[in-house]
């Protein structure tokens, strides 16, 4: 799925196994914070847990997907740029639970550099955050300077586009910056 999919794919139903990747690094910690707040999860210290992939193995990271939430509905395992040899074994045990997560688990492999490990693995829900095209970027950038009472004409928006190369992190950064620089004129 693309990365513009996702909001509306968590109103609906909310994966068990998801695997975030793409060149845009921006849009890698969106999707992953969107998910967190779909899961709504309130005992962050109990329910949240963070893995770094390089240094586990897969069956730690099962380990870790099979415990129960404590008072709330979901529990989020996050592991961070798991990559391992393709370990057949290792690949055979994160299948194995993609097959039958336990359903009050959710495990979120970020992966933005490389997703190589994952291939073939049809059970997880692949979050593609390849950069997105100028139309729904131009739309981010309307909604923000109208948020802040800021007016802008289509040529200043395509400029701040071309400009950052289409790359939402340096869009935002610098959108914070122009927001800032014209809040007592409100026009960019």
């Amino acid at each position: 799925m693309k990365y513009v999919e996702l909001k509306s794919q968590l109103k609906t139903k909310i994966e068990k196994t998801y695997l975030i990747t793409g060149d845009d690094r921006y849009l890698c910690y969106d999707a992953l914070k969107k998910i967190e707040d779909a899961l709504q999860i309130t005992i962050k210290d109990m329910n949240t847990v963070t893995i770094s992939g390089e240094q586990v193995s897969a069956k730690d990271v099962i380990d870790s997907a099979n415990m129960y939430p404590f008072g709330d509905l979901y529990r989020l395992v996050i592991v961070k740029n798991f990559s391992p040899t393709k370990n057949k074994n290792e690949y055979q045990v994160i299948q194995n639970y993609a097959k039958h997560p336990l359903e009050s688990t959710v495990l979120v492999f970020f992966n933005p550099d490389s997703a190589d490990f994952f291939k073939g693995m049809s059970e997880l829900t692949t979050i593609d955050c390849s950069k997105i095209d100028a139309k729904t970027i131009s739309a981010f950038v309307k909604n923000v300077l109208a948020k802040n009472a800021i007016q802008s004409s289509e040529d200043a928006i395509d400029k701040l586009i071309m400009f950052c190369g289409s790359d939402m992190a340096r869009i935002t950064n610098e959108l914070e910056k122009l927001t800032a620089y014209v809040f007592d004129t409100k026009v960019l």
